[in-house]
């Protein structure tokens, strides 16, 4: 926790003298996540996406860390949505892996199946998509094809 502090502490330095840069800025919601201080991470994201507009894409996907991180399903569902139906969507591996849990945690296995499928394809030999694969399989008991 000190190298946090220590980070903190010179983010309300610089904040302070008007030499907070943007991706300064930007580490702060991670930062907070990182302490385990989701309420005021969420807070900073959502400053953020106001202040950066832009950067939606990314802030987005820090939403969603740490809705996954706290077990949120259906909110991280919801964030998963809007960011894959963003106009300057790309793919990424982690944004998929988090919607297919956030499926499987709402009971939404075939939907989950169906993303998995599309993560195949998209990023062919993944041993981490072909681990979710499988426990999709395993948890709806179709122990031969897990």
């Amino acid at each position: 926790m000190a190298q946090l502090d220590r980070f903190f502490a010179e983010i309300d330095k610089r904040a302070a003298e008007g030499t907070l840069n943007e991706r300064m800025e930007l580490s702060v919601a991670p930062a907070l996540g990182l302490a385990g201080r989701y309420k005021e991470a969420h807070a900073k994201l959502r400053e953020m996406e106001e202040r950066y507009p832009e950067k939606k894409r990314d802030i987005l996907y820090q939403r969603a860390v740490f809705q996954n991180q706290q077990g949120r399903w259906q909110a991280l569902y919801e964030t998963m949505v809007e960011y894959r139906s963003l106009s300057n969507y790309q793919p990424r591996l982690g944004a998929d892996l988090m919607f297919i849990n956030a499926m499987m945690n709402l009971n939404m296995g075939a939907a989950a199946l169906h993303m998995a499928e599309e993560a195949r394809r998209t990023y062919p030999g993944s041993r981490r998509v072909h681990a979710a694969l499988a426990a999709i399989w395993d948890v709806f008991r179709y122990k031969d094809q897990a």
